[in-house]
């Protein structure tokens, strides 16, 4: 996962059992409160009360909202005129929500430690790079965004105790298969030829192309001298695919370039081939396994199914949890009685941005 989903805004990506609870969590309704649940000269600065006492000031929403409208930015995807209000509204209702659940976290003696979030961040965060150096170089504050993670991880920890255990049997499973198959024809089951396997690269100009490939030729020979192959992936090739041992996982035709897509269809499996020269530079291939293509059978596909509809079952239960407490929360969104000029993506510009 990249690092720029390490930091969430409050509750805006709740996660469960791997799903995430935005889609689960219900609207938060937007109600004036009969009596004002704080003094009025206080209103033009509370945004909204979660419990009766629990406050989110204008001005925390404000930096939620041109955060997120700024990176959108950043990200080439500004964020139309014509949305801002239901941005700013979703995010009111996404701090609240995440508000109330903290509130319930706490109630229920959930503890998250230092060691789980630095455990997180670390799992997250590129090789060569560091935390801190990466939400600096976007404007953000180290400290607070591990305080945001650290109370996600409260309220997901929390969840996953509401959640009762969830089991699938192979007759709901084969039921869905057969329900996609009759949605979606049979020509949904067929299955393209595929390989898997992993290379080293090293890349080259046409200057020292002669020099790479006799580079790569030795790494060849260290490989069939005894080395694994994973081992000298990691320690030479120039593809990010090192990290992973130089695997490239599975893949069909066309997915790869003609050089490439030859070689790997045609090597013998579990052989180191021949040096490859590609657009990207001199290859080495190690496939470990060849697909022929055919038909998709429910036994092939059977235990991803059983886990999805796991996760959609889960994803009820979050739900019905969610509800229950946004109803005990007593959530007041006092927004319209303050009255904010709103921001475009043009004035966010000079505000500070940390990683969604």
């Amino acid at each position: 996962m990249k690092i720029t989903k390490i930091a969430t805004f409050a509750a805006a990506a709740l996660v469960a059992g791997g799903v995430y609870a935005e889609e689960a969590a219900p609207a938060v309704e937007v109600k004036a409160p009969e009596t004002p649940a704080v003094e009025a000269k206080a209103a033009d600065e509370v945004s909204v009360v979660v419990a009766g006492t629990v406050k989110i000031m204008k001005s925390e929403i404000d930096e939620a909202f041109n955060q997120f409208a700024k990176y959108s930015e950043q990200m080439g995807q500004p964020i139309p005129a014509a949305e801002l209000g239901k941005l700013r509204q979703n995010i009111i209702e996404s701090m609240a929500m995440g508000k109330a659940l903290e509130l319930a976290a706490d109630k229920a003696g959930v503890k998250v430690e230092d060691a789980e979030v630095i455990e997180f961040i670390s799992e997250r965060t590129p090789e060569g790079m560091t935390f801190d150096d990466i939400i600096k170089s976007q404007g953000g504050d180290p400290v607070k965004v591990r305080a945001d993670i650290k109370n996600n991880l409260k309220i997901e920890k929390f969840l996953k105790t509401q959640v009762p255990t969830v089991e699938v049997t192979d007759d709901e499973a084969k039921k869905k298969f057969d329900e996609i198959v009759k949605e979606n024809g049979e020509e949904i089951l067929n299955k393209p030829e595929s390989v898997t396997a992993s290379h080293i690269l090293l890349k080259c100009t046409d200057e020292d192309s002669e020099a790479k490939k006799a580079e790569i030729i030795k790494l060849r020979e260290r490989i069939l001298a005894g080395e694994k192959f994973a081992d000298v992936a990691k320690e030479k090739s120039d593809c990010p695919s090192k990290a992973n041992g130089g695997s490239l996982g599975e893949f069909g035709r066309g997915q790869m370039v003609p050089e490439f897509e030859v070689a790997s269809f045609s090597q013998e499996i579990g052989k180191v081939g021949e040096p490859v020269k590609t657009q990207y530079g001199w290859h080495i291939i190690l496939v470990e396994a060849r697909n022929e293509g055919g038909k998709i059978t429910f036994d092939e596909i059977k235990d991803n199914l059983k886990q999805s509809l796991k996760m959609q079952k889960e994803s009820v239960a979050v739900e019905a949890v969610i509800e229950k407490i946004k109803k005990e929360a007593n959530i007041q969104i006092l927004e319209k009685a303050v009255e904010s000029a709103p921001v475009t993506p043009e004035s966010a510009r000079e505000l500070p941005v940390w990683a969604k």
